[in-house]
């Protein structure tokens, strides 16, 4: 309470005498007990930085919200008829705040309506034809997609982070300015379910399995039975997108093939091979970050292909100093001159910035070495 004396109220909330027994939730993870405040330390509390000091605060602002009086009001919902036309509006008149006054975070805004009687007519006082057009819908927040995991069961509190991190990671999507872009490797693999037929973009299957998992937790259903049946079926769906490997490979190319190879030069051969022909595959650079242009930099490969050469095989890999150039990617020249240079049929694969190092083992979809 006193965190939060002059900084948003308290009123008549639950430091005054508006407490009441929180409600009981409806979900319990069994991952940790709820968070809440326990002794407040103002030595400690001004130790800490702006935003662990925002974070307190809302732990304990939320808390205390919990334990306050709901907030009411009277809601008034009009319908009129005007020349046959239906319009309606809503009015609100906020009669106690209460845990608004402490839970700053959530908004509940009045709106004053003249008040009207069931079958009254009046005469309006002006009638506007606005025009407007709809919208695409934002791209989602990290509060947004949380709230849609928990919807759709998929990850507890504990493990929400994790999923958001690996979708980072592996480069399906982006944040940017708190909202999640889509990659192109994101956008490629759902084009590509979606060719298939499959619904593995779809949170179904991570669901259902959470489900069961919690079933066992619960002993209403056998360790050993769930793990047979969801072996089972992801052995299925793996096969079927192996037997479907042509749709997966036309929808990363439309997204990653298409290279214009005048414009690039040789960064390292026979960096890793090729899942058709087992070939080495050549990692090429395009456009230079020092805006030297693709022509000078191809004019001086022989002594630059020379020294970045001889530093990558000795760590095994591209070194960095290929990151110089804007693009880079995989290109192997025997399929390329096998088919003419058919870009349906040639795999040019952009890969990101970086030392890349060429790994043991192969895709067991595409059959190309990872990297």
């Amino acid at each position: 309470a006193m965190l939060l004396n002059g900084n948003g109220g308290g009123g008549n909330g639950a430091t005054g005498n508006g407490f009441r027994t929180p409600n009981r939730g409806k979900k319990d993870d069994h991952a940790h007990p709820p968070i809440h405040p326990t002794k407040f330390d103002q030595n400690a509390f001004t130790s800490l930085s702006n935003n662990e000091q925002r974070v307190f605060e809302f732990v304990v602002r939320h808390f205390l919200a919990c334990c306050s009086q709901n907030a009411k009001g009277h809601e008034s919902k009009v319908s009129i008829n005007i020349a046959g036309e239906e319009f309606s509006t809503t009015g609100l008149i906020i009669l106690e705040r209460n845990f608004l006054d402490i839970y700053v975070y959530e908004k509940w805004n009045g709106k004053v309506i003249p008040e009207f009687l069931e079958n009254q007519s009046f005469t309006p006082d002006v009638i506007e034809m606005t025009e407007g057009k709809t919208s695409a819908p934002e791209l989602l927040t990290e509060e947004q997609l949380i709230t849609l995991m928990d919807k759709n069961g998929i990850g507890t509190d504990a493990t929400m982070a994790q999923h958001i991190e690996t979708i980072q990671d592996r480069n399906y999507a982006k944040k940017v300015d708190r909202r999640f872009v889509p990659e192109n490797l994101g956008v490629a693999l759902c084009n590509a379910y979606e060719s298939m037929g499959k619904t593995l973009d779809k949170p179904f299957l991570r669901a259902n399995m959470e489900h069961q998992m919690k079933q066992i937790a619960l002993g209403q259903m056998n360790k050993d039975a769930f793990l047979n049946a969801c072996l089972a079926e992801m052995k299925r769906i793996f096969v079927d997108v192996q037997q479907n490997a042509t749709t997966l490979d036309q929808a990363i190319l439309r997204f990653f093939g298409a290279v214009n190879q005048s414009l690039s030069v040789d960064i390292q051969r026979s960096l890793s091979q090729c899942g058709q022909c087992r070939s080495g595959m050549t990692l090429k650079g395009q456009g230079r970050s020092d805006g030297r242009g693709a022509s000078r930099a191809r004019r001086g490969r022989g002594r630059g292909r020379g020294r970045g050469r001889g530093r990558g095989r000795g760590r095994n890999g591209a070194g960095d100093d290929s990151s110089e150039f804007r693009m880079r990617f995989l290109h192997c020249s025997h399929c390329a001159n096998a088919h003419n240079m058919n870009p349906s049929q040639v795999y040019d694969f952009k890969v990101p910035r970086g030392t890349l190092t060429a790994s043991t083992h192969y895709c067991p979809l595409c059959n190309f070495q990872v990297l």
